[in-house]
């Protein structure tokens, strides 16, 4: 998944350095780290009651960042859930089937 935003040339090197390619698959999400980060950033509305603006924006980065983790770990299990569907059909031993059946948690 490519990244949103503008990148300037030291942003690109500091990427190209940790070996990040920007059309790479994401790395596999797990559902347990879903369920942790929902729970402990749990969409919420501005209260201006013991909450300034400034704390109230990182917070809503951060519940951002979970939904949008989320989305893709949702693709990931309907790619895995398509791969089992195929795999039905496929040799049990074979590559695709063994890597479907560790993405849905089927060992």
């Amino acid at each position: 998944m490519p990244l949103d935003r503008p990148a300037n040339a030291i942003l690109k090197q500091r990427l190209a350095s940790l070996g990040f390619k920007p059309d790479a698959p994401a790395p596999f999400i797990s559902p347990e780290l879903i369920g942790w980060l929902t729970a402990a950033y749990p969409q919420r509305c501005y209260t201006a009651v013991g909450e300034n603006l400034e704390a109230h924006l990182l917070y809503a980065g951060k519940a951002e960042l979970v939904q949008s983790l989320t989305e893709i770990a949702e693709a990931q299990g309907d790619e895995a859930r398509a791969l089992a569907a195929l795999a039905d059909d496929a040799d049990p031993d074979s590559t695709a089937v063994i890597v479907a059946r560790n993405l849905l948690g089927d060992h």
